[in-house]
């Protein structure tokens, strides 16, 4: 009965740490989050690639460190893909996608940031480089510190900027 017990505690542990979920809920809490699906989930694992744009030594070092800390913690590696002026077709595919908002889609606040996440990926857009990185950072506090096969994020919106123009 003993063993029963261990075998199935076991196999309880090892099924939770195949895939862990992510809470948007972090410290400190984003001004809106708008989770439009908890059952549906978009999914990172060892196939998933971040995109970032090309040219823009800011915005790789910024995708090297969502990718560091992703394999850090999950132990889930991630290709990184360059985004061109004329994205690849691997790179339009991307799982998550690092990108500075256009003239026209920009908000007053420079570090001001917005995270969705639809079936086929996340999108993180920012004023600024330095916008991309705080969005990293939500995205970073969302995830369990646990080693995994898949991390699997609801379906959501996300919108944030510094309450404060002083850090």
């Amino acid at each position: 009965m003993k063993n029963l017990l261990t075998i199935a505690l076991t196999a309880l542990s090892l099924t939770a740490s195949a895939q862990q979920r992510v809470n948007y809920e972090v410290v400190p809490l984003p001004r809106h989050i708008e989770v439009s699906d908890t059952v549906n989930c978009f999914v990172i694992n060892q196939q998933s690639t971040i995109a970032y744009e090309e040219n823009n030594p800011a915005m790789e070092r910024n995708a090297k460190f969502l990718n560091e800390y992703i394999n850090k913690t999950t132990g889930i590696k991630t290709a990184l893909i360059p985004l061109g002026k004329k994205p690849s077709k691997e790179a339009k595919n991307a799982s998550i996608t690092l990108t500075l908002r256009t003239a026209k889609e920009r908000t007053d606040n420079v570090d001001a940031y917005s995270i969705e996440v639809t079936k086929k990926g996340i999108s993180v857009k920012a004023n600024t480089e330095e916008g991309i990185f705080r969005a990293i950072q939500t995205l970073r506090k969302s995830m369990t510190p646990e080693k995994s096969e898949e991390v699997r994020f609801p379906l959501a919106k996300i919108e944030d900027e510094p309450r404060f123009a002083y850090r």
